[in-house]
């Protein structure tokens, strides 16, 4: 939550949920940021958002095929 201020948690982490976390931000630099915690992140919305997420991670892995 250091690298996103106005964060706030919209449902903790138990020991059978993941937390959700409520972002907003405005630059390319969390997209960055979410890729860099490899598969420790999940993108609910804004589906246009995911969407990218998903572009970029499809593009990724056509490097290593």
């Amino acid at each position: 939550m250091d690298k996103f201020p106005l964060s706030k948690i919209v449902q903790p982490k138990t020991d059978q949920q993941p937390a959700i976390i409520e972002v907003e931000t405005y630059d390319t630099g969390a997209m960055m940021w979410l890729l860099s915690q490899k598969d420790m992140v999940t993108v609910l919305e804004p589906e246009w958002f995911r969407e990218q997420m998903i572009t970029t991670l499809q593009k990724m892995l056509n490097n290593y095929q």
